[in-house]
């Protein structure tokens, strides 16, 4: 970070010396109106940079082209709603007015680069001073970061220009985001932005997730996480995490577990609602069927002096929910959180984070059955039971009509009404299971339908899915197979073949046989005695 902040002054000190000249408070034309400035930075998306005027430098454009070019001259002039400050800054004469080569001076022999950094802020102050800020409106302007991270300033006039990002940027050892740049040419400024961000994940297996299914049922747990920002410039610092989840998630409002855990020992510190944070939950809301929580810390700067809380360090928020009867089917059930923290040093002033979101999938098949190879003809009767393979217990089934079906959840299981282990095929459609986690599954048949064969063993499919870093599912997926065969949709075909009666002692069969026989034997031996009294 030092390093960083050294070149950048070294390159504004170096910027301004080149720039002034040895001649640089000599006669001038006008300045440039057409300067360009890109101020990048991270995580600066959506938000707004501000930047303002200190000097205007008119150049001796010798080329007449429109730039500052090596040999050429400028001129720097203080904007007087800077003098005030410059006047306490800079002179030692009781009442004395600040001259803009005093002014000049002053700025360039700001060095080591700690100077230049206690300046920026000192400036950003006093421009930030709702006392100040009448002055200041024909010299500032503002612009929106797009989703480069660059905001990008135009027809500039030259000069020399504070540049302050959005606020709320906190670096873990900058004292601050104030930033000096010399503009006479089209000028790109890298600033060390440092915002608070909230990164969501789901937590499966012990590894942080932005994407996962789950069965309807399943309980899953969510983890929130955000560093502790350099709270040394404000007199309270206000954060609250901010979480919605979707409809098809319900909440378990006893899970929530607020920590901080040290950035150097991981040790963690467990947090104690009502007494360092307050919590709020509030069911459809902001919309129907959505759950809203937040986790407010009123003045998280107190809280962290009282427990030893060192910028750096992770607070943690972690709660469990289940996918509920409501999830979509393979449309993503989302979870978003974002970080509503302080912007001014009063603490009384807020921005937002960038949004961050998990998204939970669940999914269904369609079971085909069917006679011989006659697809089209629906085969009605079959009952089946689904397991997960390697096989355990039965999959408990809510029943919604007398074609569908999905996982039940426990607290359905336990009251009992529609619920089964099985399901029997129907003339009037495929059988639907939805609800369904990505993975192997055994569809095992327990009765086959009347004159039909029994199959004589489970048939075996999987459900397989794939996420993005952002946790979309990836192109092409879920994917669905039999066996070890590729499916090239939800479609589980089951053929059953026709019985057939084969003998059994005693039966209508062996007596059929042995009458059949005797008569051939009778028949025989009549046809012999014809055969006789013929040839006689």
């Amino acid at each position: 970070m030092k390093t960083m902040q050294k070149i950048v002054s070294m390159l504004l000190v170096a910027a301004i010396a080149v720039s002034f000249g040895l001649a640089a408070f000599a006669a001038a034309p006008a300045p440039f109106e057409n300067s360009v400035l890109n101020v990048t930075g991270d995580g600066l998306k959506d938000k707004e940079v501000t930047i303002i005027r200190v000097f205007t430098a008119k150049i001796d454009d010798k080329n007449a082209n429109g730039r500052y070019d090596s040999g050429e001259t400028a001129s720097y002039v203080l904007e007087d709603a800077w003098k005030p400050f410059f006047n306490t800054e800079v002179t030692t004469k009781p009442g004395g007015q600040v001259t803009d080569t005093e002014a000049y001076e002053y700025i360039r022999k700001l060095t080591p680069e700690e100077k230049l950094v206690t300046f920026a802020k000192a400036a950003k102050d006093h421009y930030l001073n709702p006392a100040n800020k009448s002055g200041f409106s024909a010299l500032e302007v503002k612009r929106t970061a797009g989703s480069n991270n660059t905001a990008t300033f135009t027809g500039l006039k030259s000069g020399y220009y504070l540049v302050l990002p959005a606020g709320g940027s906190t670096g873990t050892n900058r004292a601050s985001d104030a930033m000096l740049v010399n503009v006479v040419n089209d000028t790109d400024l890298n600033i060390k932005t440092e915002y608070p961000t909230v990164d969501k994940t789901i937590v499966e297996n012990g590894a942080d997730k932005s994407g996962a299914s789950a069965r309807i049922g399943e309980i899953l747990t969510f983890r929130l996480t955000a560093k502790v920002p350099n709270m040394a410039e404000f007199k309270q610092y206000y954060l609250n995490f901010k979480d919605t989840a979707s409809a098809g998630l319900t909440l378990d409002k006893s899970s929530i577990k607020v920590s901080v855990i040290s950035q150097g020992t991981q040790h963690e510190i467990a947090l104690t609602k009502g007494t360092h944070y307050t919590e709020t939950i509030q069911d459809n809301k902001p919309e129907a069927g959505k759950t809203s929580m937040s986790i407010v810390f009123a003045d998280l700067k107190k809280t962290a002096d009282s427990l030893g809380i060192k910028a750096g360090d992770t607070i943690q928020v972690e709660y469990k929910a289940m996918l509920n009867e409501t999830a979509l089917t393979v449309a993503p059930n989302t979870n978003t959180a974002q970080l509503e923290y302080s912007t001014n040093p009063e603490g009384n002033e807020h921005g937002e984070s960038n949004p961050s979101e998990t998204k939970t999938y669940t999914f269904g098949v369609e079971i085909h059955k069917y006679a011989d190879s006659t697809k089209n003809v629906l085969l009605p009767g079959a009952v089946f039971q689904l397991f997960n393979d390697p096989k355990t217990a039965v999959i408990q089934l809510y029943k919604v009509s007398e074609t569908e079906y999905r996982a039940a959840t426990q607290a359905e299981i336990e009251k009992g009404t529609n619920i089964t282990d099985s399901f029997e095929t129907v003339a009037q459609g495929n059988i639907v299971i939805k609800g369904l986690k990505e993975g192997r599954y055994l569809l095992e048949e327990a009765t086959a339908p009347s004159g039909y064969n029994k199959l004589t063993k489970p048939v075996e499919f999987e459900i397989a899915a794939q996420y993005e870093p952002d946790g979309s599912l990836s192109v092409g997926y879920p994917k669905y197979s039999v066996g070890s065969v590729p499916s090239a949709d939800a479609i589980i075909n089951v053929q059953n073949k026709n019985g057939t009666f084969l003998p059994e002692t005693g039966s209508i069969g062996t007596i059929g046989l042995t009458i059949a026989g005797a008569a051939l034997i009778i028949g025989g031996i009549g046809f012999g005695s014809r055969r006789k009294k013929e040839q006689e």
